[in-house]
């Protein structure tokens, strides 16, 4: 009897068991590779976050595109309302007070135009992996990395119980901003490596490969602020000799 949960790609040619590695795996283009219904909106959350190589078969297959939705919605509106909250309190005391009052007034609008950003780059940078996958070989649709990277935000609920545990114990200044980069590094790494597996599965690509779709980007960016960095560099080592020299007197 076949498991429901069984993954497109041990369904490979020679049959077995293996890592992606070592076979060519079957395209998940609509095709026979994850049987089975589609999952549930419970199922649905647990699976991405803690049984992904699982979920992942059987979501490329179903495309739960409306749970997606509703999933990258709760979880962007959250973290933006939490951050709104907790924004005032990385400030300068004597401005953190009007800053407060600012962020309450301004809270539904920043959490809409937060939202609007947060679309504009799902979009954008889901058609960029897509990209990146078909150089490398791949054989999905770009509406399945749209879905992955999507589900792979997931991991960003977290960060409500998280900020809200720092509102709730005061935290500010250095202690609010380090938990604040700490719990955002572990989600961010978290999500990368859901989006690894959701595009080596949509995508039908190796391991390596799947990783290098998604590190590439983060490699163009880092590089870029490098050269932006030497090039502001380079700008003001040139222009120092033209400016003025203060003269003091005795």
């Amino acid at each position: 009897m076949t498991d429901g949960r069984t993954s497109a790609i041990d369904d490979t040619p020679g049959g077995g068991e293996g890592s992606p590695e070592g076979q060519t795996p079957v395209a998940n283009n609509g095709g026979t590779g994850a049987p089975g219904a589609p999952p549930g909106f419970l199922e649905l959350v647990y699976g991405v976050l803690f049984e992904p190589v699982a979920a992942f078969p059987k979501i490329v297959q179903h495309l739960p595109i409306g749970q997606t939705v509703l999933i990258f919605t709760l979880v962007n509106v959250l973290v933006a309302i939490m951050s709104g909250l907790l924004t005032p309190r990385l400030m300068h005391p004597s401005a953190a007070g009007h800053m407060a009052v600012m962020m309450k007034a301004m809270t539904l609008m920043v959490a809409i135009l937060g939202l609007v950003y947060q679309y504009a780059k799902w979009f954008i940078y889901s058609a960029l992996l897509h990209l990146l996958a078909e150089f490398l070989g791949g054989r999905g649709r770009a509406v399945g990395v749209w879905t992955v990277a999507g589900l792979a935000s997931l991991p960003g609920i977290f960060l409500v119980p998280a900020n809200l545990i720092l509102f709730i114990f005061g935290a500010k200044g250095f202690t609010l901003s380090l938990f604040m980069y700490l719990f955002g590094f572990i989600v961010l790494i978290w999500g990368m490596v859901l989006l690894a597996l959701g595009i080596r599965q949509e995508h039908a690509l190796s391991t390596g490969k799947a990783v290098a779709v998604v590190l590439l980007p983060v490699g163009a960016v880092l590089a870029g602020g490098v050269v932006l960095l030497v090039a502001i560099m380079a700008t003001a080592t040139s222009l120092a000799p033209l400016l003025p020299v203060p003269k003091f007197s005795p």
